[in-house]
This record gives structure tokens, sequence and C-alpha cells, in this order.
């Protein structure tokens, strides 16, 4: 993709670029194929702009009608962030995006050792981040962390529990989306997202721990151990988790977030309710 937006911005004078989700939950573009798509239509020329929409999925009953509601808005270069272009395709979604970039990134408050987090490196609909191991046992190894969930640590304990609130929230998840592949989420996403942990206000940052301490206690309440059979390492167990149930936590931590960002009402109800339709599915639910 790296190369894709060089040759766009160095070539074109303008792009239109629509981004596809790839895959069955909820629907496909194209029968066959089982990768996100990006499509860009442009002119050949030079002094780039581009126009973007946003993460697009549908329902199969929607595909008739998919093309023609695509949004688009323009997106100047000071919103490329990581050099990326961002899948944004409104006016709404660009200014809550613009105000989340006005905060530092977390990867300058993690340290090598000290409190942890446990960020799972896949997202579909929700994060999964824990301030603990989720249980996970094989018949080779035995119980041990899984290797999809990467720790990060964090020199204060206060840190590392409002950074646990904001990998859960709905604004890391639009964020992560917005630039992401929307299926892996590798340590750049991490460390560059902006949560702006030092400028948070005491009262701010207590808050977010105590919710974040709530949403664990909900999480481990919900959560389901499964077994499954692994042709490499034998008999599996692990703990599925369904952050949708949990989605009041998700929301209050939003709202604490909103006045750290200076978001508006509207941007606030946009980051709530951010691809809320699909997110809440019968699917919503997380294994692993």
């Amino acid at each position: 993709m790296k190369e894709l937006r060089d040759h766009l911005a160095r070539r074109m004078a303008y792009a239109w670029l629509s981004h596809f989700s790839g895959d069955a939950n909820p629907s496909k573009l194209f029968e066959g194929v089982k990768f996100r798509l990006d499509i860009p239509l442009g002119k050949k020329g030079s002094d780039f702009q581009l126009w973007s929409s946003k993460y697009l999925k549908w329902f199969a009953a929607e595909r008739p009608n998919l093309f023609t509601s695509i949004e688009f808005c323009k997106i100047e270069k000071q919103m490329w962030h990581l050099n990326r272009f961002p899948k944004i395709g409104n006016m709404l979604s660009l200014s809550s995006f613009a105000k989340l970039l006005q905060r530092s990134p977390v990867g300058l408050q993690l340290t090598t050792s000290g409190p942890t987090i446990y960020v799972h490196r896949v997202i579909t609909m929700f994060i999964k981040c824990f301030d603990f191991v989720p249980y996970f046992r094989n018949e080779t190894d035995g119980v041990k962390k899984s290797e999809d969930y990467k720790p990060f640590h964090f020199g204060v304990g206060s840190k590392s529990r409002a950074a646990l609130a904001g990998f859960n929230s709905s604004a890391f998840f639009f964020y992560f989306v917005a630039l992401g592949d929307c299926f892996h989420c590798g340590r750049e996403f991490v460390l560059s997202f902006p949560l702006g942990l030092e400028a948070l206000p005491d009262a701010t940052g207590a808050k977010l721990e105590k919710i974040s301490l709530e949403l664990m206690s909900d999480l481990r309440r919900n959560a389901l151990r499964r077994r499954v059979v692994s042709e490499k390492t034998g008999d599996v167990e692990y703990d599925e988790f369904w952050p949708s149930t949990s989605k009041l936590f998700l929301d209050k931590i939003d709202r604490v977030l909103a006045k750290h960002y200076g978001f508006t009402d509207e941007e606030l109800d946009f980051i709530i309710n951010y691809d809320i339709k699909y997110r809440m599915g019968q699917d919503a639910g997380e294994i692993e």
C-alpha cells in the first residue's frame, strides 16, 4: 500500500479513493475476493489532491446501492498521519480525527518494565485490551500467554489504567480503522495512538481508572471458556470475550475522553456510535 500511496502522490493531480471491507462479516464486495480493497479513480498530473471515503461495510441486501451511496471528503496532506491516507468520508469524522491528532502518542509514556496492559494484535469489531493475561492453554505448552497478546509497560499504574481505558475506547477503534488495515493491530498503532496521557488532569485520569477496572470485571464476568482442537498443538482452551455486552462501559470511557479531546456533542455522538450498526450485530463476539 505504501507503494500505491507514493505513486498516487507523485503522479496524480487528484484521486478519489474508496475503501471496502473484504470480510463476509457483514458482506464481501465480489464473490471470490476475500481481501479488503481500495479502489482509486483519478487523473495524472501534479499537485496531488485526495478525496477519500470512509471504510465501507454493508449487508448483502445493501449491495445494489453501495456505490451510489459512497460519500467522499477532501483530505489535506497534514491529515496523512503516519504517512497514510485516512479512511474518512465526511467533515464530521475529519474534525473528530483532527482533534485526536492534537494529543501526544502513547509511545512517549512506555517503559521497559512496570504495570502492563495486553493488546490483541487482531481487531475485528472491538479492541481486546486487558490488564490481565487472558486464559489460554494448549496440549503442547500447557497454560501460557497467547502470542496474539502483546505487552506494553508503563512507569506507574495510573498511566497503565488510563491507557487501558483509552485502548478499549471507540475513539481508538475509529483511529485504528482510519489508518490501519482494519485487521492487524501492530505495535505502530499502539505507540502512535494520540491519547495524551501526560496532559490528563488527575480527576480525568481517576475517572478512566475507575471505569477501566469496572470494564475488566465486566469482561471477565461475560467471558466464555472455549475448547477447540488444533493440528499443531492438540486440545486448546481459551477465554472468549464479548465486548459488545460491555458497551455501556466503553461509552463511559468515550464520554470522559470527549472532554480531553475537546469533542463537540456531535463529534462525541459520532465516536460512540461509530460503525455501531455492524459492531453490535450478532457476530460481535471476540475470540481468544
